[in-house]
């Protein structure tokens, strides 16, 4: 359904950062913020499998603010996928992430 973007991700409070490099974190404003306070997920674990086939995947369902009530092609909804390179990362943005929400 579509290719995957590597995003250097930092956890804030409620909010999830993001920049194509970690460098950029230090000389940059982020490409977005996903604001966890907005998050339609009570709780997120690992995607399984037949889900989703790339490893040690979360899913975060956000309301997409930027919807027309007129066009119906446009989701209300805004999904995002983050994984994570290894399962103890993985484990690690879970357990963070559930923190916050």
């Amino acid at each position: 359904l579509g290719s995957w973007d590597r995003r250097w991700c930092f956890l804030n409070n409620y909010n999830i950062s993001y920049w194509k490099y970690p460098e950029d974190e230090f000389r940059q404003t982020p490409l977005g913020i996903i604001n966890l306070t907005k998050c339609l997920n009570e709780r997120i674990g690992l995607l399984p499998r037949d889900v989703c086939a790339r490893k040690y995947t979360i899913e975060l369902q956000i309301p997409n603010e930027h919807a027309s009530n007129s066009d119906e092609h446009q989701s209300k909804i805004k999904t995002y996928r983050l994984s994570a390179d290894t399962k103890e990362q993985a484990n690690e943005w879970v357990t963070n992430v559930n923190h916050a929400l």
